[in-house]
């Protein structure tokens, strides 16, 4: 069986995916989308409720990360204003919820946690939380 890519969108090296039981999320273009792999023919839908945060960093490139508890992780990185030579990684703690009133999927953010790094050549694709 031939695998066919429910968002029919191209990666990139910006784009971030990870599944959590059926449910595909993927990070595309700052914004994030879920798609219930169990359905027969699965649609991608759109995840409301973290713009402000995205919009708030200067940074563009996001990492996704499934922390458990069907909690999932979005991460970035920027420079430290107050500590010289130091990088911030921030981590939004969320989870993805059916907003019946509106009819589309909203995350709950549960929390924002920042650490302070060593360095400023620490990667995305290096770290975990």
């Amino acid at each position: 069986m031939r695998f066919c890519d429910p968002f029919e969108v191209p990666t990139d090296n910006f784009t971030s995916s990870v599944a959590v039981g059926d449910v595909v999320f993927r990070l595309l273009k700052n914004q994030l989308y879920a798609c219930d792999m169990s359905k027969p023919k699965p649609i991608e839908h759109r995840v409301y409720g973290l713009e402000k945060e995205m919009k708030s960093s200067t940074w563009s490139r996001y990492k996704l990360f499934y922390i458990g508890n069907g909690k999932l992780c979005l991460t970035w990185l920027f420079d430290s204003e107050e500590h010289c030579d130091m990088t911030v990684i921030a981590c939004l703690k969320f989870w993805v919820r059916m907003c019946n009133q509106e009819c589309r999927l909203q995350a709950v953010i549960d929390r924002c946690d920042h650490y302070l790094a060593n360095g400023g050549s620490i990667s995305l694709d290096c770290f975990a939380m």
